[in-house]
């Protein structure tokens, strides 16, 4: 490989849509370090406590929402959550069989491509070290709300509510991409630098319990309207995903069908369904700060020049004949490769607006196809999987195979979650795992894939500051 070619950590060329896309991103990000006090290093330096500074933070409810709403603008500004071409969603999809990365040129990316990840890649230590951060934020809110008299109890419940469900949401991801992990439950830096790994069933105790509490505080409506800060339905919709990880199914049916059931959301047309506030849309991150209908991190990195992550062409032979999203979702970049094309929009200035969505209702359908699935109730998990079906203009189950069997089904199941949430958020590397499939699937993709390649090293950085976190993963 030629290494000299290019950087990750490149200014793209064309500087002026960099401008006007994050340097008001940036700024905001750089203020909310200020509002939340938050460390550079998250288990090595210890937070400012001044007393006088928190008071001016929560002197209203204006003051705290701000402070909330800074939360959601630094996670779009961090690796993990940021949909770059490093995020989460990008180096999931380079780990499974979605993308490769298609300069060849960094080792940092052609190791998750290839998944021949060391423990000094900094773009793990990224993932780790952002989801921390976004949980040492959470917890700081819901300390300083705790003594906050003059914030109202209604606005200290919400607030409290959406921090418990970005803590959860945090682990979520940290749990599924690193195994056994510590849990914070507090910004006390004493407490956090001691901390060892945490078992994989109590962290998803610990998930369940926020998620819980968080969904009896929440309302049923989003904070000013826009579905950019987590809601009831939200908390619920991450419910059920962790009730299908933990194979409870009947729960995951149950939180699943609550969100299906909410007349607020409904699928929409596939050119739609990344459109601010559109109707199939449960979470959305957005940075008020963005110039108007400019491009999402998601949208501007699939579409860039150098092709950066893009989607392997086998990818097109899963799809089955006249299925709409191979058309709608699926296009040809600048550079010839297979770029994902959920996200329209790739400079600022277009016709419509755009957020990065983090949950919508298809997911919901799918979870709760497959629960049912689970259970034995194949009618109702047919019905599920063919609203998804249908929308995509393919023949229903119902029609073509009726007494399809079980395991038959599960297959369809995973094939169409495969196919309408590629790209997003990790789905198709955490559900190649879960089911057990990564290694019969992937080892024939990949020379040498193995078991112990389901797991993100934990990055050596951390090992070396933090001795209670015990041995490597297996395999690094």
């Amino acid at each position: 490989m030629n290494m000299k070619t290019k950087s990750i950590y490149t200014i793209p060329s064309d500087w002026r849509i960099f401008f006007l896309k994050y340097i008001s991103q940036i700024l905001i990000g750089l203020s909310c370090a200020l509002l939340l006090f938050s460390c550079e290093e998250l288990l090595d330096v210890e937070p400012p406590r001044n007393q006088v500074v928190s008071e001016k933070v929560f002197a209203s409810d204006e003051t705290a929402e701000a402070t909330a709403k800074g939360l959601y603008a630094d996670m779009l500004s961090q690796a993990a959550f940021g949909g770059t071409h490093v995020s989460l969603l990008a180096l999931t999809g380079l780990s499974s069989d979605e993308l490769f990365y298609a300069p060849g040129d960094e080792p940092t990316m052609m190791q998750f491509e290839e998944n021949t990840l060391m423990a000094d890649n900094p773009l793990v230590l990224n993932l780790w070290s952002s989801m921390y951060q976004s949980i040492y934020s959470a917890n700081l809110l819901i300390e300083r709300l705790q003594t906050a008299s003059q914030v109202t109890s209604e606005t200290k419940k919400q607030l409290r509510g959406e921090a418990l469900f970005i803590r959860a949401f945090s682990h979520f991801y940290l749990v599924n991409l690193f195994g056994d992990i510590p849990v914070f439950t507090t910004p006390d830096y004493r407490e956090n630098s001691t901390a060892s790994r945490t078992e994989i069933s109590v962290v998803y105790f610990q998930i369940e319990e926020d998620l819980l509490e968080a969904q009896d505080l929440l309302d049923n409506t989003y904070p000013h309207g826009d579905r950019v800060r987590p809601n009831k339905a939200t908390a619920t919709a991450l419910l059920a995903r962790v009730y299908l990880y933990m194979e409870e199914w009947e729960k995951a049916e149950n939180q699943a069908s609550i969100v299906i059931d909410d007349t607020n959301y409904g699928l929409v047309d596939f050119n739609s369904i990344t459109l601010s506030n559109n109707k199939e849309a449960i979470w959305q991150l957005h940075s008020s700060s963005l110039v108007a209908n400019s491009a999402t991190n998601e949208g501007y990195y699939f579409n860039l020049p150098s092709g950066y992550n893009a989607l392997r062409e086998e990818f097109l032979n899963e799809f089955e004949p006249n299925d709409i999203r191979k058309d709608e979702w699926i296009r040809l970049d600048v550079s010839s490769f297979l770029a994902p094309y959920k996200y329209k929009v790739s400079a600022p200035g277009a016709n419509r607006s755009e957020y990065s969505t983090v949950f919508r209702l298809a997911e919901q359908y799918l979870i709760r196809a497959e629960a049912r699935a689970h259970q034995n109730k194949l009618g109702d998990a047919i019905a599920d999987v063919d609203v998804i079906r249908q929308r995509a203009g393919l023949a229903l189950i119902a029609d073509s195979n009726p007494g399809i069997g079980q395991q038959d089904l599960l297959d369809v199941i995973l094939q169409e979650r495969r196919l309408e949430l590629f790209t997003e958020w990790g789905h198709r590397w955490l559900d190649l795992k879960r089911t057990g499939r990564a290694t019969t699937v992937l080892s024939v993709l990949k020379s040498g894939f193995t078991k112990e390649d389901e797991l993100y090293p934990i990055p050596q950085e951390e090992l070396n500051n933090s001795p209670n976190l015990n041995d490597q993963n297996p395999g690094y």
